[in-house]
């Protein structure tokens, strides 16, 4: 941890919670110490859902740093909207404060004037008041989102001046704000299968369990309060996802499991867990030269080698962490995943077996078919690991009805949860949307805090979730949709800026979309960058993209990468991956052969990880971009077979370097077609001996044909089998 002291402008958030004493003497100790439990998740989760970093536990309430004015004053609206909902039937009242400065840092804490403000104007506030300083209504001066009060000068303990002071003025009774998170029910079954996989994962034996279902049917929230539970018990989450994309990141979960495990690790601990593999880690997670900046680059290797050494690297790392404290490893929306994040699983996976880590993982099983590369995985994975298939279906109608009476906090009409149940089929993202759109429409609200005029016959209750989102969006700012149907066609989450240059909006009206957004619970912060967002489920983004057409689809990608080069100027190719994608979802317009650099040097990044599923990727984005004079071709569709080979070994990777055999030999000669011949032909030898051999009679053929030699041509069509593999390989250097 470093110890020098820092100073950013930052903003300092403080929560209270009034009369804990008092509560634990009513309650009792146990009792109170669940209430209290409860009352810091509800805490944290708001923190979590606005971007915030916690900085300590106070006893009775949170620290917390934001890097955005915006987002701290929604995670305090959040703190006291969801507070009202009560915790294990006892209502609480909190107090919050907040201030913003060149607050100093030191490690994970904050010192100086604005913290003391900040504390001090939580000790003033008022059970369910929020106190701020002028300072926060002057950075959100003109957003539409944000009201305030003026609370006068407040002579504060501790500082010499009266502190300006306002009061952030917020909703309590409407229906939607109580829909900011949706109750966890049901999924008794489920949790206990996972506990049992966790106790096994204690005790030494370490195995798999996925988490199969449906879109929205509650994946991913099962794995929140599993993995919640399972911290609570003192094991280590390691946690990541897929992304939704053609492209996606390099083995995008486990990279993004190891940098938020690396951001916290004690330096000593995180260098003994990397130990030799830190760096080929290191060159997957980048960050982590941030933390240990002598990492050292790798011995370069041959590429089967350099990519076991990386899977290697990653599994050890797992072995070391569990050896400390058992370890829950979430790889989340396994759908999305490539060839190479399936490969590093089913490594990892393989040393399960006698460790203390419990690798979970979840996929929607309509989005798999015989090509996607977890279906073969899947069964392979059966016979390697101690795996567990449990199926996500959904809630039913009991579950409903405890769902919705605690989020309504009374009971409601039988005929109103019939028809949420039949109109969802129990699925907990659509109950929660159709809540919402019930409640912007008028057709659910409180009075004298219940819900009244549940109309079953007037409710008009959409036949789809995505017609749902399609009504919601609808009652946003022509703005709003403009900024989120742009946002559609980024790869994962968007920076409002650059969101806001390809829809053409100015700073103010980009602001108060996103403002917007956040308050239908569209969108959610996406990371500590206050300045990204993400939809709060794939399916809102797909509503969004698909009202579009084609031709509308193909404009928004060119709007987006020419934004971005316009943002990022001279730093455009750090950002090529994204780049190269943008471009080639646009490429039926001129000028598409601009993105065949971004594509070449994202290719250029992902070989150095190595990461071939994604160098073919990117390659194959190349060849689409490049004209077809484009001296680049040859190389391009060399790096095609190479890449494939290596990663896959298939008769396709087989059929690309063929082709590439071809392309070399009119572009740069005979002589570099055999070269390469011999290269590709050799890295097939140890996945697929056949089709090394189905490969070398094709290119020999092909060298024999434009060196005129008969005897190539022969020899090309014998059947080959281990044996030749000199003769043919002498043949074609011949």
């Amino acid at each position: 941890m470093s110890e020098q002291r820092a100073s950013a402008l930052t903003t300092i958030l403080f929560t209270d919670l009034v009369n804990s004493t008092q509560l634990m003497q009513r309650a009792g100790d146990e009792d109170a110490q669940r209430i209290f439990k409860a009352h810091y998740q509800l805490l944290r989760d708001a923190v979590s859902a606005n971007g915030g970093s916690e900085v300590k536990s106070l006893g009775d309430g949170l620290m917390v740093a934001f890097a955005s004015a915006a987002d701290a004053v929604r995670c305090a609206i959040t703190v006291q909207q969801t507070s009202r909902r009560g915790v294990r039937g006892e209502r609480l009242a909190v107090k919050v404060g907040i201030n913003a400065g060149e607050a100093m840092s030191e490690g994970d804490d904050y010192f100086g004037t604005p913290v003391v403000v900040a504390r001090r104007l939580c000790d003033r506030a008022q059970p369910g008041q929020i106190l701020c300083s002028a300072v926060i209504e002057s950075l959100l001066a003109g957003r539409q989102a944000f009201s305030f009060r003026d609370f006068g000068p407040l002579e504060l303990k501790g500082i010499t001046a009266p502190v300006d002071a306002r009061e952030v003025a917020y909703e309590t009774d409407r229906t939607g704000v109580l829909l900011t998170r949706t109750p966890f029910v049901g999924r008794v079954k489920e949790m206990a299968r996972l506990q049992a996989k966790l106790d096994e994962s204690r005790a030494g034996h370490g195995g798999l369990a996925m988490l199969v279902g449906e879109p929205g049917i509650g994946k991913s929230r099962t794995i929140e309060e599993f993995c919640e539970q399972a911290r609570s018990g003192g094991a280590l989450v390691l946690a990541g996802r897929c992304f939704e994309s053609e492209w996606a990141p390099p083995y995008a979960p486990f990279a993004e499991a190891i940098a938020a495990y690396a951001r916290d690790a004690d330096p000593d601990i995180l260098r003994a867990d990397l130990s030799y593999g830190a760096s080929p880690i290191a060159r997957l997670v980048p960050s982590l030269r941030e933390r240990l900046p002598d990492i050292g680059e790798p011995v370069p290797l041959n590429p089967d080698e350099e990519r076991f050494r990386l899977l290697d690297a990653v599994s050890q790392f797992i072995i070391a962490t569990s050896a400390r404290a058992p370890v829950v490893l979430v790889l989340d929306d396994l759908h999305w995943a490539d060839g190479g994040t399936i490969a590093m699983l089913r490594h990892v996976a393989r040393f399960l077996p006698g460790q203390r880590t419990l690798l979970l993982g979840a996929y929607r099983d309509v989005e798999l078919d015989r090509q996607h590369p977890l279906a073969d995985a899947l069964a392979a994975l059966r016979r390697e690991a101690e795996y567990e298939r449990i199926l996500i279906k959904g809630l039913d109608e009991v579950d409903i009805r405890a769902l919705i009476t605690d989020i309504a906090e009374h009971d409601v009409p039988d005929a109103f949860v019939q028809a949420i149940s039949a109109e969802t089929d129990g699925n907990p993202f659509f109950i929660r949307e159709v809540l919402i759109h019930l409640a912007e429409e008028g057709k659910i609200y409180q009075q004298d805090g219940r819900w009244a005029n549940v109309s079953i016959a007037e409710m008009g209750i959409p036949e789809g979730v995505r017609q749902v989102i399609g009504r919601r969006l609808s009652r946003l700012s022509e703005s709003a949709n403009r900024l989120l149907t742009v946002a559609s066609g980024f790869n994962g989450p968007f920076r409002v800026g650059l969101a806001a240059g390809a829809a053409g909006l100015d700073e103010t009206d980009a602001l108060d979309a996103i403002d917007a957004a956040l308050e239908a619970q569209l969108v959610q912060p996406a990371s500590d960058d206050a300045e990204s967002y993400d939809f709060a489920h794939a399916l809102i983004r797909h509503t969004l993209y698909a009202e579009l057409n084609p031709s509308r689809q193909v404009r928004l990608h060119r709007r987006i990468a020419e934004a971005m080069e316009r943002l990022y100027g001279d730093r455009a190719m750090e950002h090529a991956p994204e780049l190269a994608y943008q471009y080639h979802r646009s490429a039926g317009l001129p000028g598409s052969e601009h993105g065949a650099d971004y594509a070449v040097v994202a290719a250029d990044q992902a070989e150095l990880i190595p990461a071939w599923d994604q160098v073919a990727v990117f390659s194959r984005m190349a060849l689409d971009l490049l004209p077809e004079a484009d001296t680049r071709r040859a190389q391009t569709a060399g790096r095609l077979g190479l890449a494939l080979a290596w990663s896959t070994g298939s008769d396709e990777a087989a059929s690309a370097c063929a082709e590439a055999v071809d392309l070399i030999a009119k572009a740069q000669g005979i002589d570099s077609a055999a070269d390469y011949l011999a290269e590709a032909a050799s890295s097939f030898f140890t996945a697929n001996p056949l089709a090394a051999w189905d490969l070398a009679a094709r290119g020999l053929v092909i060298i024999g044909e434009r060196r005129d030699q008969p005897g190539l041509r022969s020899l090309g069509r014998i059947h080959c089998d281990a044996t030749l593999k000199t003769r043919i390989t002498s043949a074609c250097r011949s």
